[in-house]
C-alpha cells in the first residue's frame, strides 16, 4: 500500500499498524515518521496507541565528497590527478566520526572513474557508499533578473540519495565548492573553496573544515 497526500502528491511507503484507520505515516521527503507531511504540512492521523510502532530515525551518518576543486585541484588531467594535500586525512577522520563516505561529482561517470582509480586502490574504492556522476545531478532552470535570460545550472539534489540510501535519513553532508550545486540543501552543505593548486602547501584544509561541520 502507498499513501499520496492530496495537496503536494508527494508518494509515501505503505507502512502501516494493525489498524488500518490508522496510518503510519513514513515520508519519502523526509525519511522519518511523522504525523504531517514535510511537502504541504497536510496533517494525518496516528492513533497514540501506534506510536510506540514506529521505527526509529536512522542513525548512520555520510558524507558526499565532490571531486574537482576538492578531492582533486582543479586542473587535474587525466595523466595528472593533483590531489588535495590532506584528502586521506579528510577520509579517515569522515569515518573516525562515524560517517560513511561517498562521491558526487557533475562530471562525466568517465572522469569519476578515472579519478578514483587514480587515487585509489580496488579494495580502497570499497570505502565508497556510492559514485555518482552528473547522470544524478538535475539541471534546474533560473532568472537572472525579470528581463535577463535565464540560465541553467547543476543541482545535487539529497533528496535523490535519501531514496536510495534511506538508512542515512537526514544524517547527510555535503560539500562542494560550487555553490548552485547545494541551492536546495544549504542546511546539509559544507561550502570550501576551489583547489586549483599543483600540490603547494598552502590551501584550505579539509579536515579544517569536517572539523567544524561534522558532529
Amino acid at each position: 500500500m502507498s499513501l499520496v497526500c492530496d495537496q503536494c502528491f508527494q508518494i509515501t511507503c505503505g507502512q502501516y499498524c494493525e489498524d488500518l484507520i490508522c496510518p503510519i505515516f513514513y515520508c519519502f521527503s523526509c525519511i522519518q515518521i511523522s504525523k504531517q507531511c514535510h511537502e504541504c504540512k497536510s496533517t494525518f492521523s496516528v492513533h497514540t496507541e501506534c506510536i510506540e510502532k514506529e521505527p526509529s530515525i536512522p542513525e548512520k551518518k555520510l558524507v558526499i565528497f565532490d571531486i574537482d576543486g576538492v578531492m582533486i585541484s582543479s586542473k587535474s588531467t587525466p595523466t595528472n590527478v593533483i590531489p588535495r594535500p590532506d584528502l586521506q586525512k579528510a577520509l579517515d577522520f569522515a569515518k573516525a566520526q562515524g560517517y560513511d563516505v561517498a562521491i558526487w561529482t557533475a562530471a562525466t561517470q568517465w572522469w569519476a572513474d578515472c579519478v578514483v582509480n587514480s587515487l585509489f586502490t580496488k579494495q580502497e574504492q570499497d570505502m565508497f557508499v556510492f559514485i555518482w556522476s552528473k547522470k544524478r545531478c538535475t539541471q534546474h532552470k533560473i532568472y537572472e533578473g525579470v528581463f535577463e535570460p535565464r540560465k541553467t545550472i547543476t543541482l545535487k539534489k539529497l533528496k535523490k540519495v535519501r531514496k536510495s540510501f534511506p538508512q542515512y535519513g537526514r544524517n547527510i553532508k555535503i560539500i562542494d565548492d560550487t555553490p548552485d550545486t547545494y541551492l536546495q540543501n544549504y542546511g546539509d552543505a559544507i561550502p570550501i573553496t576551489t583547489y586549483t593548486g599543483n600540490g603547494e602547501k598552502y590551501t584550505t584544509s579539509l579536515v579544517d573544515k569536517l572539523k567544524n561541520y561534522l558532529k
